[in-house]
């Protein structure tokens, strides 16, 4: 890797920054989890409660508040729009690939860090947590920075790293609760058993630290129990740790160990390619017992951030993500130290998942978008899968530096073309809630109360409807009585309905009361789940 890699470096730092926020402004909100955030941050804002997170359909993705206080903060700077609730995440994941620039030469060295960033940016699943609004990308953000500052421990201690890492550690705690300290903690106890250089944890003060850094946490928890008698508080703790740490699923997300193996495989694409060889090296070093920084600050890493995950029951693909700059490391390490002639585990499974993207886009495209989408997404993946086997064929003939400079544009570029051209056309039936707000904004006074009919359970309605300056009220079980009540009353009100049978027996309803009918708007779409058409209908009070 000689001079190129800088330019490559610049590439993917500016391709890879730019594709973090293309396009973020134009999809819709994404349920449920995005959608939640955007509406804790409008309660955050309307209310001026910062302190205990509440939105319609949204308690079960109530965090620590530090994510939704950074979207409240964007939605100050640019408006409650769609663009400034991803602007955090997006920002966090820029500053993740850059941090491992900047704290990781010291540790791992120039060119490692260098190639460890391109990797990140030029990568599938990380970016793409760029573009939705989800704690992670915040999290995956304090957990590199504390990592690398224990990495950095290892090879020269300083108080820089000791402040970053427990900084890292007090945000990370704020952001998400207790998945840094996992991660922390148990990389540093590992490292105190086993690494050579387990004297320079010393200069971290961990009896010191920890408790230092877990008093922003604290002073929030004091003052949400304050706030509701302690509701919020127990909750978290009983939804977040205790039923984690008894083995329950969430969400029914759940998988078998090598989860998060196959997650990983598929989301360090197209460097998955050289993903075997990182793996095989790492486990020949740490069986012949090479006492260097590198292998015993990566295994603790991986250990923790990773490998711990793929033995409880509840998953879900973003668990894992604290292990992604190790992964980009130890990747990058492979190639540069010292470069190889071939990758042939690699080749065939880079191929393997090559085709079945091309298969999975030109299938999903056709099921999702019709012709027209099938057809340009079958042409993405054929432009894909030609671009890996160019890759391929330079890395066969010995050509390292043409085969790293097509993967990181293989990288770059698909995640341009999807978001640029695929998205768009998703977002057509995707943006439904969005659509019936609109029209609710378009044939109502600001006066107008909007009534959903039953739980639908997609925060992004409220968020909406909220956006275009109406009053809401969300019922359950689509309860006649209350229904018509709202319906004859004196203020203008729009109930929304989802289930058929249930606007049925409202409008007979109407009809024996000898009512009107009133005026219907039906608007199809993708509300609950992807792929499957369904019809919101809009009935106008008298």
């Amino acid at each position: 890797m000689r001079s190129p890699l800088k330019l490559l470096f610049i590439v993917a730092l500016l391709w890879g920054g730019f594709n973090l926020f293309w396009q973020n402004g134009a999809i819709a909100l994404w349920d449920q989890d995005e959608a939640a955030y955007a509406g804790f941050a409008h309660n955050i804002l309307s209310t001026g409660n910062w302190v205990t997170p509440d939105f319609l359909w949204s308690d079960p993705h109530r965090k620590p508040p530090l994510h939704f206080w950074a979207i409240a903060l964007s939605f100050q700077v640019f408006g409650e729009q769609e663009f400034a609730l991803r602007f955090p995440s997006a920002l966090a994941v820029l500053l993740t690939g850059c941090t491992i620039y900047a704290m990781g030469r010291s540790a791992f060295g120039e060119k490692t860090a260098r190639l460890a960033t391109i990797i990140v940016f030029s990568s599938l699943f990380l970016p793409n947590f760029g573009k939705v609004s989800l704690t992670d990308a915040l999290l995956v953000l304090w957990q590199t920075i504390a990592l690398l500052a224990l990495c950095n421990t290892l090879v020269r201690p300083r108080g820089l790293w000791t402040v970053l890492l427990w900084g890292a550690v007090s945000l990370g705690v704020l952001t998400k609760g207790p998945p840094i300290l996992i991660l922390v903690l148990g990389s540093l106890v590992t490292l105190a058993l086993f690494s050579p250089q387990r004297r320079h944890l010393i200069a971290l003060h961990p009896w010191l630290g920890l408790p230092l850094s877990l008093i922003p946490l604290f002073l929030w928890g004091r003052m949400a129990w304050v706030a509701d008698g302690g509701e919020y508080i127990q909750w978290m703790i009983d939804w977040y740790i205790l039923k984690r740490a008894s083995g329950g699923i969430t969400f029914g997300q759940w998988g078998p160990p090598g989860y998060f193996l196959v997650v990983f495989c598929l989301g360090f694409l197209p460097w998955v390619i050289f993903f075997p060889a990182a793996l095989g090296d790492l486990g020949r070093n740490l069986w012949r017992k090479r006492e260097q920084p590198f292998y015993s600050g990566i295994t603790a890493w991986l250990l923790w951030g990773w490998l711990a995950y793929e033995f409880i029951p509840s998953k879900l693909p973003s668990y894992a993500l604290g292990a992604y700059g190790a992964i980009a490391l130890l990747i990058a390490h492979t190639i540069i130290h010292p470069p190889r002639p071939s990758f042939p585990w690699g080749v065939r499974l880079f191929l393997l998942l090559s085709f079945l993207v091309t298969v999975g886009l030109g299938g999903a495209g056709f099921w999702l978008l019709g012709i027209r989408g099938g057809v340009l997404s079958l042409l993405v993946g054929v432009f894909w899968l030609g671009w890996a086997i160019a890759t391929v064929h330079q890395l066969q003939r010995g050509n390292l530096e043409n085969a790293i400079t097509l993967t990181t544009c293989n990288g770059l570029i698909l995640t341009f073309l999807i978001w640029g051209f695929i998205m768009p056309l998703v977002n057509l039936n995707h943006s439904a809630t969005q659509r019936v707000a609109q029209q609710i904004a378009q044939t109502t006074s600001p006066e107008t109360l909007v009534i959903f009919a039953d739980y639908f359970d997609l925060p992004s309605l409220p968020f909406y409807v909220a956006q275009q300056q109406r009053e809401f009220i969300g019922l359950e079980n689509n309860p006649l009585p209350q229904l018509q009540a709202y319906y004859e009353g004196e203020q203008d009100t729009v109930l929304v309905f989802a289930q058929t049978q249930a606007l049925q027996q409202f409008l007979d309803q109407l009809e024996t009361d000898n009512q009107p009918t009133p005026k219907t708007v039906q608007i199809q779409g993708w509300f609950s789940q992807m792929g499957t058409l369904e019809t919101y209908t809009l009935v106008y009070g008298r």
